[in-house]
């Protein structure tokens, strides 16, 4: 099936989340490409601040969450966690609920630093959750 074809059978709202993660993958692939970190950490909310929603449309989350991973798979420029983490941050802000992005690291085979991103809702990991316990967490912003 193409991927023109798959697009039609979305609904109205999925195919408006849809445009909302590719246009919001965009801003932040730009931020990150042209402006330094202290820039658009601001973004990511209040420093070593961690948050527990009360309440949220979990279905909302996870059709957010299938539309940034659509977008990672079919963009054209990078896409990795970081990136990945960053764009369901700011598009489940702006659907009003609250997250904490937290960055971590952990030494590979050579003995080098390998750095990772993951979002979460509470206590629940929603992108970016492969082997996070292996990494020490360096800092998190809600």
């Amino acid at each position: 099936m193409t991927l023109v074809s798959k697009y039609k059978r979305l609904s109205k709202f999925e195919k408006r989340l849809l445009f909302d993660a590719y246009t919001t993958s965009i801003k932040v692939r730009y931020y990150i490409k042209f402006f330094k970190m202290p820039y658009y950490v601001k973004m990511l909310g209040e420093k070593s601040n961690k948050l527990y929603p009360s309440n949220y449309n979990e279905e909302k989350v996870i059709t957010i969450i299938k539309n940034v991973k659509r977008v990672s798979r079919n963009s054209f420029w990078r896409t990795k966690c970081f990136e990945e983490a960053f764009n369901a941050k700011l598009l489940l802000q702006k659907h009003g609920i609250k997250s904490t992005i937290y960055f971590g690291v952990k030494k590979n085979k050579e003995n080098k630093l390998d750095a990772h991103a993951w979002l979460t809702i509470g206590d629940k990991c929603i992108i970016g959750c492969n082997n996070i316990n292996s990494y020490t967490i360096t800092e998190f912003f809600s």
